[in-house]
């Protein structure tokens, strides 16, 4: 029997109290998933400030709502995302935005992009935020059709099945966004290396991976990792 990590017996009590309409304990839990949101509605809504904002904030109060419904405490965030996607959906229907969500796919970017997507909630907050803002460069270069597909993965560590699910496709339409948005990347890398490092103003940001998954292997770094063979 596997025992529960000292990080999802958090979530469970928080999310219990939560239910019981504890706003405190789901004011707690929304804030730890703030940057995954905000990467989420980023990557869909194209870094529209005023849209991400609005989903974020849809995104919240559906969840709040709805709360009771959710049966699993320790899926609460793959819960939020996709209450997430669904407000951004939402918002795009509303402005006639033109960011498509539902097309596209490939195999696997390479571990030094899942390292540049972490980022350690106890590091500086100017170093965090220049870290995350490198991981935003490398979303952008790799477009809007492929955005949302890699910050799940790179970013966020859920597999190409976990994101199948949440974006009700097929794995192997995930593969192919993935390999199409890592080609992008390749191709704005060779132009602009810089894209993939942030400005270390005290010290680099640690990587950390998923709480409830191993953390990827150490990598070379993308440039060499996309660089031709």
């Amino acid at each position: 029997m596997t025992s529960e990590s000292p990080h999802g017996a958090a979530v469970k009590r928080l999310v219990r109290r939560a239910q019981r309409g504890d706003a405190g304990a789901f004011e707690s839990l929304a804030r730890s998933c703030g940057t995954t949101l905000y990467r989420v509605a980023a990557s869909c809504l194209g870094n529209q400030e005023a849209d991400v904002a609005d989903a974020i904030q849809e995104t919240l109060v559906a969840a709040w709502r709805n709360i009771g419904s959710l049966e699993q405490p320790r899926y609460f965030k793959t819960w939020l995302i996709r209450i997430c996607i669904n407000a951004c959906r939402q918002v795009q229907r509303r402005r006639r935005a033109t960011v498509p969500l539902d097309s596209v796919g490939e195999e696997r970017l390479d571990a030094s992009l899942r390292a540049a997507g972490r980022v350690d909630e106890t590091t500086r907050a100017a170093a965090a935020a220049e870290a995350n803002a490198a991981f935003g460069r490398l979303v952008d270069a790799a477009g809007e059709a492929y955005a949302l597909v890699i910050t799940l993965y790179y970013g966020e560590g859920y597999s190409t099945a976990e994101i199948a699910e949440l974006l009700s496709m097929s794995p192997e339409a995930v593969r192919q966004r993935l390999f199409r948005g890592r080609a992008r990347i390749k191709r704005a890398l060779a132009e602009n290396p810089a894209l993939a490092h942030p400005v270390d103003h005290e010290g680099p940001a640690r990587a950390v991976g998923h709480p409830s998954r191993p953390r990827a292997p150490d990598g070379e770094g993308l440039m060499q990792a996309t660089a031709p063979a």
